[in-house]
């Protein structure tokens, strides 16, 4: 692959992210007027992310078989398409019942995404993945903090959130597109993977670690999913105030991760997260009882500096302290935690339908602590 080649695809993996930023937030921004016109209650709002993160999880498991067969732009472009569609039928759905299959085709998709992207940015810059790999995550995040401010600003001004679901699916079909131009001469991984997946299975530690990325990820969930409804609902703030909230969350991400990445140098990883643990269950109790917007905005930038940390950090213990073959090792350990985002926005809206989002939300502290007892029992050593 030629040079110009290889920047074209690099190209196309950092809109890929950018735009699977925006299919993921376009429904927790637009959650409110959406249920609204769908007339549906917390938990069927909740169940929209569950049915989008279910197919997302099988489909990064099988991901790393059919990438044996298939090459990874192919994939990448059919799951750019399958996400462009599921958008488009949400844009267009006039029930639940027909949104939920949305979500699933849209879950689907991304699968692919999450699956395959950073193995493909790996391969196309051997020389400094690390670099390239933080740069691409770098966009998602990016994605996130301007699909949220400009969704919330077209929301206030009467723009429907149906036409933000139709303008998503148009800028998702245009990268796919892009994929089919840039991709055609990557080849299949066909005996580059080794290894079974039932390898790390057999590993004490693999679960401690696999369950710690649930739980984490649930309260990274929890805010991204759930913080603009709770503005609105306990604010009395107008979508746009609300939209800032999550973009607030989602810019300290970014910055965070920035943060762990040069405090990894001096410290031990597993310490750095125990410690935004046991951050995070306080901090998280101050957001539900945060008695003004301004309070709220303040906290979530804890909050997002907190919940940075886990993901990449996890699978870098992963990968230091579990002796099985990389690649197989990473799917597993971000499947668990596309499990966890999944599955706990669907019990915060459970919860909030009996005793209301702000006792939902208190799930969140739970996840922290079982997080922070996890990470107890990950032996310490400065290298992880």
């Amino acid at each position: 692959m030629g040079p110009k080649s290889t920047k074209l695809l690099d190209f196309a993996c950092k809109a890929a992210f950018f735009m699977l930023a925006c299919s993921m937030i376009v429904t927790p921004i637009c959650l409110v007027e959406m249920g609204k016109a769908l007339g549906i209650n917390l938990t069927q709002r909740g169940g929209l992310e569950s049915a989008r993160s279910i197919p997302l999880f099988l489909i990064i498991l099988a991901s790393g078989f059919l990438v044996r067969k298939v090459s990874s732009t192919k994939l990448l472009t059919a799951g750019l398409g399958f996400i462009s569609v599921g958008l488009s039928v949400v844009g267009l759905s006039r029930s639940y019942a027909t949104t939920l299959g949305a979500m699933v085709l849209m879950g689907a998709g991304s699968g692919f995404i999450e699956g395959l992207i950073n193995p493909l940015i790996a391969r196309l810059h051997p020389e400094n993945p690390e670099h390239h790999l933080n740069v691409t995550h770098a966009v998602f995040s990016i994605g996130v903090f301007c699909c949220v401010l400009i969704f919330g600003e077209l929301l206030t001004v009467g723009v429907s959130w149906r036409l933000l679901y139709i303008m998503s699916a148009a800028g998702t079909l245009a990268v796919g597109v892009l994929f089919g131009f840039a991709g055609a001469s990557i080849e299949t991984d066909a005996g580059r993977i080794r290894g079974s997946y039932l390898e790390p299975l057999s590993i004490p530690l693999f679960w401690i670690v696999a369950l710690a990325m649930f739980l984490s990820a649930g309260t990274e969930a929890g805010f991204t999913f759930w913080t603009a409804s709770f503005i609105q609902d306990y604010h009395a703030a107008m979508p746009m105030l609300s939209g800032i909230g999550t973009a607030i969350f989602a810019g300290s991400m970014a910055v965070g991760r920035m943060l762990v990445g040069r405090l990894s140098s001096r410290f031990s990883v597993r310490n750095i997260l125990l410690v935004a643990s046991f951050s995070g269950i306080a901090v998280s109790v101050l957001v539900i009882y945060a008695g003004s917007i301004v309070s709220v905005f303040f906290l979530l930038i804890a909050a997002g500096l907190i919940v940075s940390g886990f993901w990449p950090s996890l699978l870098a213990i992963a990968s230091r302290k579990i002796p099985c073959e990389t690649t197989t090792l990473f799917i597993l350990v971000v499947s668990s935690g596309i499990g966890g985002f999944g599955a706990a926005p669907y019990v915060i809206g459970a919860l909030g339908d009996r005793w209301g989002l702000r006792g939902g939300l208190f799930l969140v502290p739970f996840l922290f602590l079982g997080t922070a007892g996890l990470l107890l029992a990950v032996k310490d050593k400065k290298s992880t």
